[in-house]
């Protein structure tokens, strides 16, 4: 129902409490079940995401979930249905079964829309026309209306067509006009004001071929509010990069015919995104008809339409989730994997909303990914140091999955050979210093269901062992959700204790199959993430295509290295290239693309380059995360090129892996790294170039922060040990010292117990009890703190997990003005109550994310001394 919620309660469902509390989101409630603790209530349709993730963040409320439909691949009434060849093709009608969209408006960036139109006038919202500068959005063209109809025409009318949603309104952007043409700077400002009045889907059917640093601006604007450019590829059967289809982050969608093979009139190249049917596509035409078009401008709305429906079912989404869901779910056509005609494959609506809801079926071929790193024979049962750093199953002992997994073993057995030994084959045991000799058995074989669900690749490592030496021999598969297979390893002769160690991504099944007939198959432990022996971390931080070859005051307060002109790289890291040789395009030159030299006024426009892969090792020696900027500029435009960055630790793991392609204006990715990292540039079209690496940000950065403890002994005796100056005890009062202005963000507020005895809650100035309460938020909120006496000062934040919901688990970044992390930090299990605690200054920015999306963040107290 696109106005109705469920309601997952932890208490009685029937407690006044449950009503006040919906009332006070404005719903209203339909139907309560109290023997299965849930209710059921009407909110507006524009408000339905905002209350369910308000709903979901209150420590009362189990789960909130949406009214579905229940149907059997769901059939609408619209008389010219059947004659939608796209809609099957999609799969559309399966993903209609779990929604049929949300209120969540799609941009439409076109000639305008026909509002009279009988199957598009309910769905037309306000916009705006920037050919004549008014809120006339009425169709110039009748490109616009065709659009519109082969997103969201009104479905399951009774009349003309169905669009690939039912429910999401239209917003028309008027940018092209009669004669069929758009001003660039229209459409950047189109993209801009659908992003500012809530559109998380822009779909752009036009292009040109000229590059336009005005429309990468605008995309990444979108992109960095939490909203997809979605752009067709044109129809020129060429491959010429289209823009704003070619823009870094820009979905580019390429067009297919009824056989899923690519249209001949489609353009294809290296920067295609995904692929969607274009040819023959029934919708709606201006003056309330109904017609067949064809083109990449059709494409581009189905696969707008289907982004639109896997938001509804999952608004969390971020863009880069998003993106990376619909490619990991698309049909693979062609090469398999990625290819310049289909990207990576034909968009299938059933399963990306699937995915989105967290079930359904597994991807197709290509939505798994596995890269053998290793076999290691030596590390035998002491794993700590070496593997499950992110999460682990150690067999009948313990088990801890990371949150970005879920893992499903079938025709497993259990058994312990050793309960409690001290035989470094036997596991250490998790929180103990003992170890279990234990494993998973079958005497055919056994699958373990790996779905990763947070579209990076990570470390997993299986660990055999044939405890008493029974002549084990089995082969380990990894093979996608359609058992297609991606890697395989043969293990015999591991009584002492083995591992197998991969990358892996999407959704991937690990199967053991026994190869002795008179013994079995075992597994005795599963380890995601290495352990802090990799010693390497990444944590990327933004792309920045404004700053070009002006570096100075925004990169390298550190250190740099201008590629062949000037090195000066800081003492605490040790830097060694190799694979790249030189090259020098202008050694002189205004260009604001070309890096300014260290210690001249001109420019230089030079690089490494590879036509393989080159790398950059990284070796920080102070403990310490560091920013490192990477600039890269296709000088010459020559492919033009296009490139992959890894980010790995010195075993191989991948930490962060980024593509940039149509750079030819300059960008510079950022990241904080630490520890051993290896920079790893991959050619993907024509070659590789990296113009210069600098270290630290600018001069212009004010903020600084150096963390001094984690206190989980204090807990809510705050009085005496912090916030001598001032302090925010949440809910109670706030008195802020004068030499500091905080501001928070994003925050929600709640109290568990207005007056307590329990210590974990914070002592109230003036008065003899305690109060349990906090600022929360299920994503991530801010305090903004500007120290204006130029002085350091000592900043305690106070963190509970109160009512061990969840439980919860969040990261405290500490962030300057330009976005750079100065520090992070990451907590969980702290029911007892635990301050951070740094000396901050300049002007800084608190942010708490959370880290457990069943659970939220909390905040209950901050200190100043």
């Amino acid at each position: 129902m696109p106005d109705q919620l469920i309601v997952h309660h932890r208490g009685d469902a029937a407690d006044p409490a449950a009503a006040r509390l919906f009332a006070a989101h404005g719903a209203l409630a339909l139907r309560v079940m109290a023997p299965l603790k849930l209710s059921v209530i009407r909110v507006a349709p524009a408000q339905l995401e905002a209350v369910a993730q308000a709903l979901r963040a209150d420590p009362t409320v189990a789960e909130v979930e949406y009214d579905y439909y229940a149907r059997v691949a769901a059939v609408p009434n619209d008389p010219s249905y059947s004659a939608q060849w796209h809609l099957a093709k999609i799969q559309a009608p399966n993903a209609w079964d779990r929604t049929g969209g949300s209120a969540m408006p799609i941009a439409i960036l076109d000639s305008g829309v026909d509002s009279t139109h009988p199957d598009l006038g309910p769905r037309v919202m306000a916009g705006w026309n920037y050919i004549y500068n008014n809120s006339n959005t009425s169709d110039l063209l009748g490109h616009g209306t065709a659009v519109a109809g082969t997103a969201a025409a009104v479905t399951n009318n009774g009349l003309g067509v169905a669009g690939v949603t039912w429910w999401n309104p239209i917003m028309p952007l008027v940018v092209i006009d009669s004669t069929g043409y758009a001003a660039y700077s229209n459409v950047a400002a189109a993209i801009q004001y659908a992003t500012d009045h809530g559109a998380r889907v822009i779909n752009v059917s036009l292009g040109g071929t000229s590059p336009s640093s005005a429309l990468q601006n605008a995309v990444d604007y979108a992109w960095n509010a939490g909203a997809i450019v979605v752009a067709s590829a044109m129809n020129n059967s060429n491959s010429t990069p289209e823009y704003p289809a070619a823009c870094n982050h820009a979905i580019a969608v390429s067009a297919t015919d009824e056989n899923d093979n690519l249209a001949g009139f489609s353009d294809y190249g290296s920067w295609i995104t995904l692929s969607a049917p274009g040819n023959d596509i029934l919708t709606t035409m201006q003056g309330g008809g109904y017609g067949y078009w064809y083109g990449t401008s059709f494409s581009a709305p189905i696969v707008s339409s289907v982004a639109a429906l896997a938001l509804a079912v999952n608004p969390s989404l971020t863009a880069q989730s998003l993106v990376t869901l619909l490619e990991q779910n698309s049909d693979d056509l062609g090469t398999p994997g990625y290819d310049t005609s289909f990207g990576w494959g034909r968009i299938n609506a059933y399963r990306a909303v699937s995915a989105a809801a967290g079930g359904g079926p597994p991807p197709p071929g290509g939505g798994g990914s596995a890269t053998f790193i290793k076999t290691d024979v030596t590390t035998q049962g002491s794993w700590r140091s070496s593997y499950g750093a992110d999460g682990y199953n150690v067999i009948n002992n313990a088990t801890a999955y990371p949150a970005y997994v879920t893992a499903t073993p079938s025709g497993n057995y259990s058994y312990t050979w050793v309960p409690s030994t001290t035989d470094v084959r036997g596991e250490l045991k998790a929180g103990a210093s003992d170890r279990i000799g234990a494993c998973w058995y079958n005497g055919s074989s056994m699958s373990l269901d790996l779905n990763f669900t947070d579209g990076n690749t990570h470390q997993v490592a299986i660990y055999l062992l044939d405890w008493e030496y029974a002549g084990r021999s089995e082969r380990v598969d990894i093979v996608d959700g359609n058992n297609n297979l991606l890697d395989t390893r043969t293990a015999s002769g591991f009584g002492y204790g083995q591992y197998l160690v991969w990358n892996l991504s999407g959704h991937v099944i690990i199967r053991v199959t026994n190869l002795n007939g008179a013994s079995n198959g075992v597994i005795s432990g599963v380890f995601f993430g290495a352990g802090a022996a990799a010693g390497g971390s990444a944590a990327f931080l933004k792309t920045d295509v404004t700053t070009q070859g002006s570096w100075k005051g925004v990169y390298g307060g550190d250190g740099y290295n201008v590629i062949n002109n000037s090195a000066s790289y800081p003492g605490y890291v040790a830097v060694t290239p190799s694979g790249n040789s030189s090259y020098t395009w202008v050694a002189s030159t205004s260009d604001s693309r070309g890096l300014l030299k260290a210690t001249a006024s001109d420019r230089i426009a030079s690089c490494w380059y590879t036509g393989s892969s080159m790398s950059v090792d990284l070796n920080f020696t102070d403990g310490n995360a560091h920013q490192v900027a990477l600039y890269l500029v296709d000088w010459d435009y020559y492919g033009p090129r296009s490139e992959r960055i890894d980010i790995v630790d010195a075993n191989n793991n991948v930490l962060d892996t980024r593509t940039v392609s149509s750079f030819w204006g300059g960008i510079y990715l950022v990241w904080n790294l630490g520890g051993h990292v290896i920079v790893r540039i991959t050619n993907l079209y024509s070659n590789a170039v990296i113009s210069g690496i600098f270290f630290g940000a600018g001069s212009s950065q004010a903020g600084s922060a150096h963390f001094l403890k984690s206190d989980t002994t204090t807990q809510g005796s705050w009085s005496g040990v912090y916030g001598a100056d001032g302090y925010n005890v949440i809910n109670y009062v706030a008195a802020y010292p004068g030499y500091v202005a905080a501001t928070p963000s994003g925050n929600a507020s709640y109290t568990w117990a207005a007056s307590a005895t329990d210590i974990r809650a914070l002592q109230k100035p003036g008065a003899g009890d305690r109060i349990a309460s906090c600022w929360y938020t299920g994503s991530s909120m801010n305090l903004d703190l500007n120290f204006t006496d130029g002085n350091t000062h000592q900043v305690a934040l106070y963190l509970v997990d109160w009512d061990y919901y969840g439980p919860r688990s969040e990261r405290v970044d500490i962030v300057d003005t330009n976005n750079n992390v100065l520090d992070t930090r990451t907590v969980s299990s702290f029911w007892g109550g635990i301050y951070l605690v740094w000396n901050l200054g300049g002007h800084v920015t608190v942010r708490v994310t959370n880290t457990n999306g069943a659970s939220n963040a909390v905040m209950s107290g901050v200190f100043f001394r």
